[in-house]
């Protein structure tokens, strides 16, 4: 259950998607009938909104100053458990595999254009919650099932405003990682290659050439109607948001982030020497834009270290070099 300030509570439950499903849903959309009552009704609602447009008073009344209209939205979603899993089986009593797994636990997203009173913000704030990100690979071996890879990350952005040393306002994006974490094998290559290669056999007898078509079609007609209608206007708006974008502040900071070569057994050692792993780690890296054409990058904790499997990868051991604080400007 997802639940924000007690007044809104929502239930969640496990759903499986069939390919077969999906490509009967692509076959329907992309038959001549949907494309033609996808015009009809773009093209009735076209001609009601001109029936219905309001062309003005007749009556002349005294001039006042024109009141623009503003769009004002406030708003969420918010996406919890998704899993997506791909097994490729070798035999038939399924006792040897390799599957990837995809799994995201929670995503939410909020966007609003205004402050209190209702009055519209110059630049919408968008933000975005990413937690739970995973993405694991696991191989089948006689009697056990091992993981061949890991990869596990959290991150949150947000788009917004501030002031610059001019005082004038521009917008700002803040991307902030709170943990990304990367486990890999000599064998991790490998299994991501069987497993590609499995879904290039599995995806290469679906043909979707005349779903593809029917589908651009009824864009292309869409995109015709709509665009002898666009005003020149939205051309001169676009154009400005691409010249903010790159006059705009930006914040990227990543935490926790380790990278982690799990050497196992895969590589020959003597019986004097204990099979040790390497980690790469930082605790900080932050790159910030101050103003125009200046920048800062931080790095701290910069380490690199051999491990030994019985102990913690957070722990440093005698095999290590460590550079504490890096500053560039």
């Amino acid at each position: 259950p997802f639940e924000e300030g007690g007044l809104l509570s929502r239930y969640y439950r496990a759903h499986s998607l069939d390919a077969n499903g999906v490509h009967a849903l692509l076959a329907t959309l992309s038959r001549p009938e949907i494309g033609e009552l996808a015009a009809s009704i773009h093209q009735k609602a076209s001609r009601l909104y001109q029936h219905y447009k309001p062309e003005g008073n007749p009556i002349k009344a005294t001039p006042t100053a024109s009141i623009p209209h503003t769009f004002v939205f406030d708003g969420y979603v918010t996406l919890v458990g998704l899993g997506i899993h791909t097994k490729t089986v070798k035999d038939s009593d399924n006792s040897h595999f390799s599957q990837l797994d995809f799994e995201l636990g929670h995503v939410h997203l909020k966007g609003n254009n205004r402050v209190m009173g209702g009055v519209a913000l110059k630049f919408p704030e968008l933000s975005i919650d990413l937690r739970g990100l995973r993405i694991g690979l696991r191989k089948s071996l006689p009697g056990l099932t091992r993981s061949y890879g890991d990869f596990q990350f959290g991150a949150a952005f947000r788009a917004a405003s501030k002031t610059d040393q001019s005082s004038k306002l521009v917008r700002a994006y803040v991307l902030r990682s709170t943990r990304c974490e990367m486990i890999m094998y000599t064998e991790t290559a490998s299994v991501i290659l069987e497993i590609l290669g499995d879904l290039r056999d599995s995806f290469k007898d679906i043909d979707l050439t005349n779903e593809v078509r029917g589908l651009q079609k009824l864009r292309r007609a869409t995109l015709a109607d709509s665009e002898t209608d666009l005003p020149s206007k939205y051309t001169k708006s676009n154009q400005a948001e691409a010249t903010a974008f790159f006059a705009a502040m930006y914040s990227l900071e990543m935490t926790r982030t380790r990278i982690i070569w799990r050497v196992g057994e895969s590589m020959p050692l003597s019986p004097r020497h204990e099979a040790e792993d390497l980690v790469l780690s930082f605790s900080r890296i932050d790159l910030t834009s101050r103003r125009d054409n200046a920048a800062r990058l931080l790095i701290q904790d910069f380490q690199l270290q051999m491990v030994s499997p019985m102990r913690e990868p957070t722990d440093r051991s005698l095999k290590s070099a460590l550079l504490h604080e890096v500053v560039f400007n």
